[in-house]
């Protein structure tokens, strides 16, 4: 396989019952190690969502970056 090298969150919505993140912009490059923030304001939802565990709202994008392989 193509390994990753970053991940990409456009305008990325989610929500359980109530809106919890809305219109998100980040970029986690190849090798980042966490995410820090409050209790409650996302961050596991974030991993959920960047690993495919969860899927965002219809209208958002999100992507991965792949490295390409310049030796073949």
């Amino acid at each position: 396989g193509v390994p990753m090298k970053d991940i990409i969150f456009s305008n990325v919505n989610f929500s359980y019952n109530l809106p919890l993140l809305v219109n998100i912009n980040a970029h986690f490059t190849k090798g980042w190690s966490g995410i820090v923030g409050v209790n409650g304001g996302g961050k596991t939802t974030i991993i959920h969502l960047a690993v495919g565990i969860l899927k965002p709202a219809i209208n958002t994008l999100w992507f991965y970056v792949f490295q390409e392989n310049l030796s073949a």
